[in-house]
């Protein structure tokens, strides 16, 4: 018997005819306008809560983006005509804030339900269309983080009840698309308890704006402060409301950083560093110890973007699938999959085999992302291998970074002003000041993994994983890769930077290697391989990474590491998260996972 699936989501129901807008069958209610959808929601919400002056506004507010949130994402249609008025200011020359966009959805649509959706208006948004098409996240439920416009515009989409994922949010809207439903037909999204969270989730002054007028309406806007006003409706509707909440917009916003101090640029000093530009800041620079970026463990010339699997529903393999989803989606976006696309997971035994048909039937992943390929087997058609030393150059593209600095408290002593990072990896441990260091033990630990590879015209049909994996660049093909644990000893640190025994080759690893070759088919085991090279992965006891503030002390302020054979995969989506913690700005995670997180949860050890 199929198991019931542990991590799905009800997806809409619709009834989707020609010339009407859909309607939904769950609510027996339209998404729109039968014969207007856009310019409804330009007459309801955009100009509900005056977009315009806002953009306004928050370029003389200050550095952070406007954050407008939403109780209904449906079709997508409120945030493409967001989108569009900031491209159109843009585009005619106007300054336009950073903008993050929030929005709650129950039932979710597939892409090809809202690219039906949006057939009357494929000519007017054509570009906001297209650029939400390619990273628009499969209907899968949590938290989902996507960027646009070289995220200068950031989309986080909630997907689940209200009552479940507003309480784990956290982020300040400056104004609010109350849409959803008509109330008499989906009463859980306008309850009391929906009202304060929007209060909650509310920055001063923040602007709101719906189509109903009913009272239970007006009563939840008068019970979180605010205070609404009747607007004439659009078209048929007589009334629509606008609110004002409390207090004055701008007032406490966290001052930023002046300056931003990264120390390490591996894959997860470099997201940051992008993701921190992106964001605004002016003063972001990194500080790597080699003579180039990509030195250790992100120097490895492919790797697999692949989340970590089970059939439990547990936080952190939910944190691991949200992570590769949002990178699977930019990635691809980006272009920087290596071809062949997908990656075939093979069992390499009998009880690994059931595990994957547990993780077929839980629904971690939606069938287009992952599908039975044959016994034993799992087809993974939105993974791939990335080429990590070009993904971190092209994020530092633009940032100031001083190599061939070796960072240690007494000669990098921040100044005031200063946040510094940890971004190390595995070496995190030795760039740990002495108060740190004891304070936090020894639960950062290391891993050292092995490459090997051969040069060959032949191009492999898939990139296949079982144990390790067999990959191919173009110009060779890579196995890889090895797990031994390797001894980080902090009172050593002068002895281990000098030996650098973490990049010499173990003879032993590398005949693992072969026998795992022979595993994935016979006969490849004796074809001319090559030891490649070998580096350290950082981890943690729990194996989920560390973020957060560090210790007092006079090391570093901050840590982002421990994202083991993961990188490729979770760094994209936790640069977002340090980006939250350092600047005040939105969480793109749950409570509950950013939990997971936090470097003092191991009772003030690492």
């Amino acid at each position: 018997m199929r198991q019931a699936p542990l991590y799905s989501i009800q997806a809409a129901r619709l009834a989707q005819e020609p010339g009407r807008a859909p309607r939904s069958l769950d609510y027996d209610d339209d998404y729109f306008n039968p014969s207007a959808g856009l310019a409804e929601a330009r007459h309801v919400f955009l100009q509900g809560v005056g977009l315009d002056d806002l953009l306004a506004m928050r370029l003389e507010a200050g550095a952070n983006p406007l954050c407008i949130a939403e109780t209904g994402f449906g079709t997508g249609l409120n945030f493409l005509a967001t989108l569009h008025a900031w491209r159109t200011r843009r585009d005619q020359g106007q300054s336009v804030p950073r903008l993050d966009y929030v929005s709650l959805e129950g039932r979710p649509l597939t892409l090809a339900q809202c690219q039906a959706a949006w057939a009357p208006w494929t000519d007017e948004l054509a570009q906001e269309i297209s650029a939400l098409s390619l990273v628009l996240p499969p209907v899968c439920p949590g938290y989902h983080l996507v960027t646009l416009e070289g995220g200068l515009v950031r989309l986080l989409l909630l997907y689940g009840q209200a009552e479940q994922v507003l309480p784990e949010a956290d982020f300040q809207a400056d104004a609010w698309y109350m849409d959803g439903f008509t109330p008499s037909r989906n009463t859980d999204l306008w309850s009391a308890q929906v009202f304060t969270q929007v209060g909650r989730l509310s920055a001063p002054g923040a602007r709101l704006a719906t189509f109903s007028a009913a009272r239970l309406v007006k009563d939840g806007l008068a019970g979180i402060g605010a205070d609404w006003q009747i607007r004439p409706g659009f078209e048929g509707k007589r009334h629509c409301l606008r609110a004002v909440l409390a207090g004055r917009a701008g007032q406490g916003q966290r001052p930023w950083p002046e300056r931003i101090t990264l120390v390490g640029a591996g894959l997860a000093g470099a997201a940051a560093a992008r993701c921190l530009q992106q964001a605004g800041h002016k003063g972001v620079a990194v500080i790597e110890a080699e003579d180039a970026p990509a030195r250790h463990a992100s120097g490895n010339p492919a790797g697999l973007v692949e989340p970590r699997l089970s059939h439990a529903l547990a936080p952190e393999i939910e944190l691991q699938r949200l992570a590769f989803i949002h990178a699977a989606l930019a990635y691809d976006r980006d272009g920087a999959f290596m071809a062949p696309r997908g990656m075939l997971k093979v069992a390499r035994d009998a009880a690994t085999a059931a595990k994957m048909e547990k993780w077929l039937a839980s629904g971690l992943l939606p069938p287009d992302w992952m599908e039975a390929a044959g016994p034993g087997q799992l087809w993974f058609a939105t993974s791939g291998a990335v080429c990590p030393p070009e993904q971190v150059r092209a994020w530092l593209a633009d940032v100031a970074i001083r190599t061939s600095q070796r960072w240690c408290p007494a000669a990098f002593e921040a100044a005031p002003g200063e946040a510094q990072v940890l971004t190390t990896g595995a070496l995190s441990r030795l760039a740990l000041s002495a108060e740190q260091d004891l304070s936090m033990g020894a639960a950062l630990g290391a891993n050292k993994g092995q490459l090997v590879a051969r040069i060959s015209d032949e191009r492999l049909p898939r990139f296949v994983s079982k144990s390790g994996y067999l990959l191919d660049d173009g110009q060779r093909w890579i196995a890889g890769s090895s797990f031994q644990r390797f001894d980080l000893d902090w009172q050593q640190r002068e002895a281990l930077w000098q030996t650098r025994a973490w990049a010499l080759e173990d003879p032993a690893e590398t005949q693992i290697l072969r026998q795992r070759l022979a595993e994935i088919e016979p006969g490849l085991e004796a074809l001319d391989w090559r030891f490649e090279r070998a580096a350290l992965r950082s981890v943690t006891r729990d194996r989920n990474p560390v973020l957060g503030r560090l210790p007092a002390g006079k090391g570093a302020g901050w840590i982002f590491a421990g994202l083991g054979s993961r990188g490729l995969s979770l760094a994209p989506l936790l640069s977002h998260e340090l980006r939250a913690d350092l600047l005040g700005q939105m969480h793109v995670l749950p409570r509950r996972l950013r939990a997971l997180l936090n470097p003092l949860r191991f009772g003030g050890q690492i």
